[in-house]
């Protein structure tokens, strides 16, 4: 029983995470390197279906898919931490997301993923960087049970209500 509560914690830790990525407007000044090498700079202001969506002094909003993505690095905004507070607390206050998570915890597949220890390293350290550049994340965001849980949860969020109903 222990590691099905891990692996629902680290299925809402992701899930936050997941969400916060996903919350509009960003901003957040960052450096992005796609895989032919070259670089991006810019804010970001959002990332949706597997796409980021970039300002860039130089190009204009530019979007980028999340596959040609070799690295972001970005200068997160203070208030950050206090987002991610936020969003977990909105988890754990949302039964019917924690159930759609702890579910989503028992898949094999899921439980591979949340068991890469540079995840597990990312998640403790709240590396948001090293999450945002890990593949196995950009699956888990792209799987729509996933995209259903935090679509949910920044649903609840931009309305500033309290946990949604179920």
């Amino acid at each position: 029983m222990r590691n099905g509560w891990a692996a629902c914690w680290r299925s809402a830790a992701l899930a936050a995470v997941l969400v916060l990525v996903g919350l509009a407007p960003r901003a957040d000044a960052a450096t992005i390197t796609l895989r032919d090498g070259s670089t991006i700079s810019g804010e970001v202001v959002s990332l949706s279906n597997g796409v980021y969506t970039i300002r860039s002094a130089t190009l204009g909003t530019v979007t980028v898919r999340q596959d040609d993505v070799r690295s972001l690095t970005e200068q997160p905004s203070a208030p950050r931490a206090a987002q991610l507070d936020s969003v977990r607390e909105h988890i754990a206050a949302d039964p019917a997301a924690m159930d759609a998570i702890t579910a989503l915890a028992a898949d094999p597949d899921i439980q591979a993923i949340l068991n890469d220890p540079d995840l597990l390293a990312a998640l403790r350290d709240g590396n948001l960087e090293a999450l945002l550049s890990n593949p196995k994340v950009a699956r888990l965001a792209a799987d729509p049970r996933m995209q259903s849980i935090t679509n949910r949860i920044a649903g609840g969020l931009a309305t500033g209500a309290g946990a949604p109903p179920p």
